[in-house]
């Protein structure tokens, strides 16, 4: 009887060790495709999302800059201010609220260009040359991890 536990064991031992490397290798790509599935559905959200936070951010923004504008014109209004001041203040309220709403308008299309070029500096200093995507430094951690064992 415990000779036959002891083959039991052993040829459960083999299967095993026979396996492994198969599971090992297909659960690998199965990674692989899960990554990618995850970063796709991180990506889709964020573009549904931007026209619903841009929309309410240029919304908060015009309130805003109305709120300042009136609290300027009554700022000036106390201080008895003379017309060339008022078309001064006025020019310099125009200016910058353009500027800000360019900025907020324009926002999205800096974010991706920002992180495009990271991926490109990345590619660049992994010596690939290329942009360098989150997969591509999975799969170098992974040839890197093989190659120590």
């Amino acid at each position: 009887m415990e000779r036959y536990r002891l083959s039991i064991t052993l040829i459960l031992t083999a299967i095993v060790v026979a396996v492994a490397p198969l599971a090992a290798s297909a659960q690998s790509a199965n990674v692989q495709g899960a990554i990618d599935t995850l970063l796709g559905k991180y990506k889709s959200a964020g573009q549904a999302w931007t026209g619903t936070i841009q929309n309410a951010a240029t919304s908060l923004f015009w309130l805003l800059a109305t709120i300042s504008l009136g609290w300027t014109c009554v700022s000036m209004a106390i201080k008895q201010s003379d017309l060339v001041e008022i078309v001064a203040e006025l020019c310099r309220f125009i200016l910058f609220t353009g500027l800000f709403f360019w900025l907020l308008s324009n926002g999205p299309t800096f974010a991706n260009g920002i992180i495009a070029s990271l991926r490109q500096i990345g590619g660049d200093a992994a010596g690939t040359g290329q942009q360098i995507f989150p997969m591509a430094v999975l799969n170098l951690g992974m040839q890197v991890y093989q190659q120590t064992l």
